[in-house]
């Protein structure tokens, strides 16, 4: 059995849960491309271990999925599913990043000669409750066929992912999933501060108040411009929104830092 990563930490904690099953892994480096970070491999020598991940549905060889797999995995309770996916995704998802300061949607990619794989991963998400989407990608190489399934749902979505299943290795992509987490949370305390400034701007207005002193009390209270005030007393414009300024990501590796509110 080889598992493969770039990271030194990915390498130790993998190992470190092989040892905790009763097996003994073996690290092995292979320098590559001098601008690229050596492969590390994890090698168990076990029959033992071999014919549990065959057991549990793990494809053999060619990684060739059957219509089915792992139906077992279904009869599990969601936080089991959300641990598998957890594992699955700090192999296959793309690493998160930002965009002007938006969540890119997440991207997990499988090829194969069907969509056998894709679609056991687009069922095992849809079992969470999260909408996802899988369509091809590229043109067929012979009979085999690229697929990409991405969450959908916007920034929230991802961040859900985050916040319920995120990666359980992949250390990278645990950093860049926190950063990308603190700038969403904090336009979304933007917007909520920008929502309660237009709904006192409105109140205030409706009790007869002047437009200047309107002004002057949510431009102290919430420290919005005047021009936001002004525009918050008049009705049919759309929801307050967070303009694309600059923002500092509030993060310690993957710990995500948030204001008590």
């Amino acid at each position: 059995l080889a598992l493969y990563t770039t990271s030194e930490s990915d390498a130790a904690m993998i190992a470190r849960d092989i040892t905790r099953l009763g097996y003994t892994p073996r690290i092995y480096w292979r320098s590559r491309h001098p601008r690229r970070r050596a492969e590390i491999s994890i090698r168990v020598n076990s029959i033992a271990l071999h014919a549990l991940f065959e057991s549990l549905g793990s494809p053999i060889g060619k990684k060739e999925w059957p219509a089915e797999p792992m139906p077992w995995l279904f009869l599990q309770p969601a936080w089991l599913r959300a641990q598998f996916l957890s594992a699955f995704c700090s192999a296959e998802m793309m690493t998160p990043r930002l965009l002007r300061n938006r969540v890119v949607s997440l991207q997990l990619k499988q090829a194969g000669q069907n969509r056998h794989a894709i679609d056991f991963v687009a069922r095992v998400f849809q079992s969470l409750a999260y909408d996802v989407s899988v369509a091809p990608s590229g043109p067929p190489r012979g009979e085999r066929q690229d697929y990409v399934l991405h969450i959908l749902g916007g920034d929230a979505a991802q961040v859900r992912f985050f916040s319920e299943i995120g990666f359980c290795y992949a250390a990278e992509k645990q950093q860049r999933a926190a950063e990308s987490a603190s700038i969403f949370w904090q336009r979304a305390a933007i917007v909520r501060k920008r929502t309660a400034a237009r709904d006192k701007a409105h109140a205030l207005g409706a009790a007869g108040m002047r437009r200047k002193e309107v002004v002057t009390t949510i431009t102290q209270e919430f420290a919005v411009s005047p021009y936001f005030a002004i525009h918050a007393l008049y009705s049919g414009r759309g929801e307050p929104r967070c303009t694309d300024r600059q923002l500092a990501q509030r993060t310690t590796g993957e710990l995500c830092w948030v204001p008590v509110e």
